[in-house]
């Protein structure tokens, strides 16, 4: 029977997210667009007491660092971003979660293919000759067998108002040691947020559960069917779940806005490295890394536009009207601009337009490398600034 106690939940007038928090916790505003919360308007709440818990190990002064020091990574990011007051209010935040253990076993069949390199010879109508060329021959042979593994699998059992789907999708890719696992009491979730569980166990399987444990297992089905790939693939595969338990995760969420945009960060409570979310993008920066890109695309028309001329000219003059028997003394012309197909200059032609390509993508590699590298190197020296005074206080 699912143990049951009374704690205080408030939703937000502004994104509908629904959030519980202990009484004694000061909450100031909503993981999910910032709005500051009236704690007095909160109602009482009879909430399901999870299973298990897995503590914060991330302290908010850990996350805000991570946080800075991710941004301070992107190529466009504003430069400003770093001094903006926009992350100053920061809750952690906890999401209700079914991890569920078991096994799968299931029959497959498919055609699976061999390839093989097959060598024939076939007329150049440039060359005048037959030319010898290789390809690849595929053989489809039947296939069977079958598999078994385990799963474990991590799934989101709270309610989506006002959260993003990315950020389940985040959370849900996580793993948790079962050994960090602690049972469930009050003081851990201290000054911390989180949404109580809206789905029972068999529900969220049926619904998210089965569907990621066929991904562990349909993974290992591919690993086993034999060939360079396959076609016609078929399985039934079948669950025995053995355990699922439900338990609070912890997660840095932070919803904030640059320039009147949204944008957010979510990290693992456990591991400052898993870190991920939507960065703004200072478009005037992105557009003077790419002063230069017109070089390259009026390059490439020239390009094309010669090899195109390349190829009129080789088959003009590989036509049967200019023919020594023809026009006595008549020569093929072999010179830079003006040559038949595979011709010695025709080669020479090739180079130049290569080298075109490196020169002009230089140009602009390095101008884009140079703005690049100068945002970041301010938004590090601020990254720097501030580390420095945060630790100095």
């Amino acid at each position: 029977m699912e143990e049951k106690i009374y704690l205080k939940k408030i939703s937000c007038s502004n994104c509908g997210a629904e959030l519980i928090f202990d009484p004694g916790t000061q909450m100031v505003n909503c993981n999910f667009c910032g709005s500051k919360f009236e704690i007095e308007n909160a109602v009482d709440e009879e909430v399901i007491v999870p299973d298990s818990i897995l503590p914060f190990k991330i302290t908010k002064e850990m996350y805000y660092q991570a946080l800075l020091s991710w941004l301070s990574h992107g190529d466009y990011t504003p430069d400003d971003i770093l001094t903006s007051s926009i992350f100053e209010q920061i809750n952690g935040l906890y999401l209700p979660m079914y991890i569920y253990e078991g096994r799968y076993h299931g029959n497959w069949s498919a055609s699976s293919g061999y390839n093989r390199e097959v060598d024939y010879t076939e007329w150049d109508e440039y060359q005048k000759k037959m030319v010898k060329k290789t390809k690849t021959i595929t053989d489809w042979r039947p296939s069977s067998g079958q598999f078994s593994g385990t799963f474990k699998t991590m799934v989101y059992a709270g309610h989506y108002k006002g959260i993003k789907s990315e950020i389940i999708d985040f959370a849900q890719s996580g793993s948790i040691n079962s050994n960090s696992l602690k049972d469930y009491d009050l003081k851990y979730l201290l000054n911390f947020n989180f949404i109580e569980f809206t789905h029972n166990e068999n529900s969220v399987w049926k619904s998210s559960g089965i569907h990621k444990a066929h991904i562990i297992a349909y993974k290992d089905l591919i690993s086993r069917v034999p060939g360079d790939c396959y076609k016609d693939l078929r399985e039934d595969t079948s669950y025995n779940l053995k355990s699922s338990v439900n338990v609070y995760v912890p997660y840095w969420i932070v919803y904030y806005k640059y320039a009147e945009k949204e944008f957010y960060v979510c990290m693992d409570g456990t591991n400052s490295s898993r870190i991920d979310g939507k960065k703004p993008v200072d478009e005037i920066t992105k557009s003077e890394a790419g002063k230069y890109d017109w070089i390259i695309s009026a390059w490439s028309l020239v390009a094309i536009a010669w090899i195109i001329w390349g190829f009129f000219r080789a088959a003009e003059f590989n036509d049967d009207f200019f023919v020594e028997e023809q026009i006595p003394g008549f020569e093929k012309p072999d010179n830079l601009f003006y040559s038949p197909w595979l011709g010695i200059y025709w080669w020479i032609r090739f180079g130049i337009v290569t080298l075109g390509f490196v020169i002009t993508s230089l140009i602009s590699n390095n101008h884009r490398n140079k703005i690049i590298n100068s945002s970041k190197q301010k938004r590090e020296s601020v990254l720097k600034n501030i580390l420095t005074v945060n630790t100095n206080k």
